[in-house]
C-alpha cells in the first residue's frame, strides 16, 4: 500500500500553513464583515484550530466531539488500550508501513510527521500546552463564543473529560459545553464520528440555533479584531 502524501507533515505546521490560509481567504471573500465566519472543528480540526493565529479575530468556534487526548483522560477501562495503542502499535506501523492506516479506526490514513505529533502529545499530561516547540498560547487568548458537543460514548478519541480539559486552556473565551448520550439523539450509539450521520440529525439543529443566537450577540472579541 502506497503512503499518505506528506510524510513528513507534522500537526502544528499543518495547521499554521493550510488552516491559516483558509482563514485569510475566507475573510477575504466575507469582507466587508468577517465577523460572519463561524469555524466548525471535529476532532483535531477543533482542538488544533487555535494554533492558526487568525483564529483569535474569529468570533464564534464550534468543537464536535474535540478533546484533548492524554491518555488518563480517558475511561478506566480504555486506559490499557490507549497506552497500547502509543507505546507498541504507533510505533509498530510507523516502522513497518511508514504511515497510521484509517483502517486502524482514524478513519483514513495519517502521515507519520502526525502520528508522532498526535503520539508524543498524548503522553504529556497537559498534551499539546506541555509541547515546547509549539505556540499553544492561541487557546488561553480566545475571546469569541465556544460550543463544544461531546457524547458519552466517545470513549476513544473524544471523552467528555477531554473536552472539558481542551475547554479549560480557553479560559477567555465565552464557552458552552453540551454532553448528550446515545439516546437523546434516539440511536444506539453515536462515538466519535456519528454526529454526522442522518439518524443523529436531530441534534444538527443546536448547532445551528446556536450559531444564530450566537451571531446576534454582540461580539466578544472587539469590533476593531479583523482577519489579517
Amino acid at each position: 500500500m502506497a503512503r499518505p502524501q506528506g510524510t513528513r507533515l507534522a500537526c502544528a505546521t499543518g495547521v499554521n500553513c493550510t488552516f491559516e490560509a483558509v482563514l485569510r481567504h475566507v475573510a477575504q471573500s466575507c469582507e466587508p464583515d468577517p465577523s460572519r465566519i463561524t469555524v466548525i472543528g471535529h476532532s483535531s480540526g477543533g482542538h488544533l484550530a487555535a494554533l492558526a493565529p487568525s483564529l483569535a479575530r474569529v468570533p464564534r468556534l464550534v468543537l464536535l466531539a474535540s478533546g484533548t487526548c492524554y491518555w488518563r483522560r480517558y475511561p478506566l477501562r480504555e486506559q490499557p488500550l490507549m497506552l497500547a495503542m502509543w507505546l507498541v502499535l504507533a510505533p509498530l506501523m510507523l516502522a513497518s508501513l511508514g504511515y497510521w492506516p484509517g483502517r486502524l479506526g482514524s478513519g483514513h490514513d495519517l502521515p507519520a510527521g502526525v502520528v508522532r505529533d498526535w503520539r508524543r502529545w498524548s503522553l504529556l499530561p497537559e498534551y499539546l500546552f506541555d509541547d515546547p516547540s509549539i505556540d499553544a498560547s492561541g487557546h488561553a487568548a480566545y475571546r469569541g463564543r465556544v460550543l463544544s458537543y461531546s457524547f458519552t460514548d466517545d470513549r476513544g478519541f473524544a471523552p467528555p473529560a477531554a473536552a472539558a480539559h481542551l475547554l479549560s486552556r480557553m479560559g477567555a473565551a465565552h464557552i458552552a459545553h453540551r454532553t448528550f448520550k446515545p439516546a437523546d439523539a434516539g440511536v444506539r450509539r453515536i462515538g466519535h464520528f456519528g454526529f454526522f450521520r442522518q439518524q443523529t440529525s436531530v441534534l444538527w439543529s443546536g448547532v445551528a440555533n446556536w450559531i444564530d443566537a450566537a451571531s446576534a450577540a454582540p461580539p466578544s472579541i472587539g469590533a476593531q479584531a479583523r482577519l489579517m
